[in-house]
C-alpha cells in the first residue's frame, strides 16, 4: 500500500489520539494513564473534526488532564509528558534512563537501508557522548559562539539588509519566505564557512527542492516510515527515502568541499580536526556531514518560523515596536547578543513568542534504555518519551494572566524603579528542551533570532498592509507551529540609530 506522507500523518494523529482515553484505574496502580480501548465514535468525531480545523496535535494532547499519558500501540509504546515536573524527572534526574533514542526504536523509526544516511541525533551511548563532547566545545562554547557564530550571523544579516534594500519601500514582503532564506544563509556560513543564499546554491530548482525536502523530514520526525509500518503493516511511504537521501547527499557534498578546501572556521572542519585528535572514537573525521544533517533539518524550517511569529506580533503592535526600539537606542546599530541583559522589553517579547509559539510543539522522541519510572508510573524499556512543550508553556498554574493570550510584558518585573527581565520566570520556557538531549544548536538559534530582530527593529518599521489582519487563532502543525502566510511592509527608519554610547 502506497500512501503519501501527508495522508499517513493524518491517519497517525487520528489513530494516536483515538486511544488517548484516560484510564481511571491507572491512577491507583503503576500503569500510566491511557490508553485502553479505542475511544468512542463521539471522541473520534471530535478528534477528526479538531484535526481538520488545523489545531495543533500538541494542543489536543494537552487537553487530557494529567501530566503523563502512555499509548500502547502493540509493538510500540509512546509516553507523552505534559508537565515540567515529570519532564525534569525524566530528562534531568533520570537522564541515564531516558536520554537514549533506543536501539529497537531506531529500527522501528528508520528502515535498515536508510540508517547509513541518518544524522547523529539517533546515536546512543558512546557515539552520542562523542557528538555531545564536540557540540559542547563549539555550539555551546561561549568563546566560539562570540568569535565565530555571531560573526557569521552578522555577515548574513549584512547580506540580508542589502537584499531588502532592493525591495523597499513600496514592495510587500512575505516574512516566511525571506527569513527562511536568511536562516539557511546563516547556517551554511556556520557549517561550511561559505554563503548559502540562492545565488550560491546552483539552480533555483535545487534551492527550492532543498527546502521542500527539509520541510518533509522535519515534519516527519514523529511519523517516520519504520514507526508507521509498525502500526500500519505493509504501509510504504515513498517520499521519505527521497527526502532523506537527497538532503543527506547534498550536505555530505558540501561538507567534503569545505574540508577539501580547508575552511578552518567552518563547523565541519572543526569536527574533522576534533576527531583527528582523538586516539580512538566511534565517529570518524569525515562524518561531520551527519552532525550538519541534524543542524540543518532541525533549524532550517523551525528558526524562520519563530522569526516570522516575531514579525507578526511586532506588526500587530506598533507601540511595542517603539518601546523595543527606544531601549536599544543607547547601543546604536551595534547591538550584540551580550546586550540582551540590558534589554528587558526585547527579551520579554522574544521569550513570550518562544512560550506561545514554540519552535517545536512536541519534542523529538527519547527512548527508555531500561525499565524505569516517571512520577511513580512504570515505563517499559524502549518506550518512546515525547515532551509536550506546548502543554508545559501553557500550564495555567504558572501564569497570572491567560496563558493562551500573547502578552509581551509577561516576563517584566520592577526591581525598585527599574524595569527588569524576569529570568526566573523565563526558565519555565524551554522550547529547546532540557538535559543532555536538548537541542545542540539552541545557542545558534537564540543568537540568530535576537540579532535578526534587533537589526530589523532598529532599521525598519514593520507594518501590516491595509485590510484585515491574518487570523492566528487556529495555527497548524503537529511538530512545528507554523505561522500563517502573510505580508508586511518594511518601512526604512528616516533617521539611522545613533552610534553606540
Amino acid at each position: 500500500m502506497h500512501l503519501t506522507c501527508t495522508v499517513v500523518k493524518v491517519v497517525m494523529v487520528v489513530g494516536m489520539l483515538m486511544v488517548m482515553t484516560p484510564n481511571s484505574d491507572a491512577l491507583s496502580g503503576k500503569t500510566p494513564p491511557g490508553p485502553g480501548l479505542l475511544g468512542s465514535f463521539t471522541q473520534l468525531k471530535r478528534v477528526v473534526s479538531d484535526f481538520f480545523r488545523s489545531r495543533s496535535a500538541a494542543e489536543m494532547i494537552s487537553e487530557k488532564e494529567g501530566g503523563l499519558y502512555q499509548l500502547n500501540l502493540g509493538l510500540s509504546k509512546i509516553c507523552f509528558i505534559n508537565s515540567r515536573g515529570f519532564r525534569d524527572e525524566a530528562f534531568l534526574e533520570k537522564y541515564h534512563l531516558f536520554s537514549d533514542r533506543g536501539v529497537e526504536s531506531n529500527k522501528k523509526q528508520l528502515p535498515e537501508e536508510l540508517m547509513q544516511w541518518r544524522g547523529t541525533i539517533r546515536d546512543n551511548g558512546a557515539a552520542s557522548d562523542e557528538a555531545r563532547a564536540f557540540v559542547n566545545s563549539t555550539l555551546k562554547e561561549t568563546s566560539y559562539l562570540r568569535t565565530t557564530v555571531e560573526t557569521q550571523i552578522e555577515e548574513a544579516i549584512a547580506f540580508f539588509d542589502d537584499e531588502l534594500t532592493g525591495a523597499i519601500p513600496s514592495d510587500l514582503v512575505v516574512p516566511k519566505m525571506i527569513f527562511r532564506e536568511h536562516v539557511l544563509d546563516v547556517m551554511t556560513r556556520i557549517a561550511f564557512d561559505t554563503a548559502g543564499h540562492r545565488n550560491t546554491i546552483s539552480g533555483q530548482w535545487q534551492f527550492q527542492k532543498f527546502f521542500e525536502d527539509v520541510d518533509a523530514l522535519s515534519n516527519s520526525v514523529l511519523f517516520q516510515p519504520g514507526f508507521i509500518s509498525t502500526v500500519l503493516p505493509n504501509t510504504k511511504v515513498d517520499d521519505y527515502e527521497t527526502n532523506l537521501v537527497g538532503v543527506a547527499k547534498y550536505l555530505k557534498e558540501r561538507a567534503e568541499e569545505a574540508i577539501y578546501t580547508n575552511r578552518e572556521t567552518s563547523l565541519v572542519q572543526r569536527y574533522s580536526d576534533f576527531f583527528l585528535k582523538r586516539e580512538s572514537s566511534i565517529a570518524q573525521p569525515e562524518d561531520g556531514w551527519r552532525l550538519m544533517y541534524d543542524f540543518f533539518t532541525a533549524g532550517v524550517n523551525t528558526v524562520p518560523e519563530v522569526i516570522t511569529w516575531d514579525i507578526y506580533y511586532l506588526a500587530s503592535d506598533l507601540d511595542l515596536q517603539d518601546k523595543i526600539r527606544q531601549e536599544m537606542k543607547n547601543f546604536g546599530t551595534d547591538v550584540t547578543y551580550d546586550d540582551r541583559t540590558s534589554l528587558p522589553r526585547t527579551m520579554s517579547f522574544l521569550t513570550e513568542v518562544h512560550r506561545l509559539r514554540p519552535v517545536a510543539t512536541l519534542g523529538i522522541p527519547h527512548a527508555a534504555s531500561a525499565d524505569g519510572t516517571i512520577g511513580g508510573y512504570a515505563i517499559d524499556k524502549e518506550t518512546l518519551i515525547i515532551p509536550n512543550h506546548w502543554a508545559m508553556h501553557n500550564d495555567p498554574s504558572d501564569w497570572q494572566s491567560d496563558p493562551q493570550v500573547f502578552d509581551a510584558t509577561r516576563f517584566l518585573k520592577l526591581n525598585g524603579n527599574d524595569l527588569t527581565f524576569d529570568s526566573d520566570k523565563a526558565r519555565i520556557v524551554t522550547p529547546f528542551s532540557v538535559g543532555p538531549r536538548s537541542c545542540p544548536g539552541q545557542e545558534v538559534a537564540r543568537r540568530t533570532i535576537f540579532l535578526t530582530i534587533a537589526n530589523l527593529v532598529q532599521k525598519y518599521t514593520v507594518r501590516f498592509p491595509e485590510g484585515p489582519v491574518v487570523d492566528v487563532s487556529n495555527v497548524k502543525g503537529s511538530f512545528t507551529m507554523y505561522a500563517p502566510k502573510f505580508e508586511v511592509l518594511l518601512e526604512p527608519r528616516s533617521r539611522p540609530p545613533p552610534q553606540r554610547n
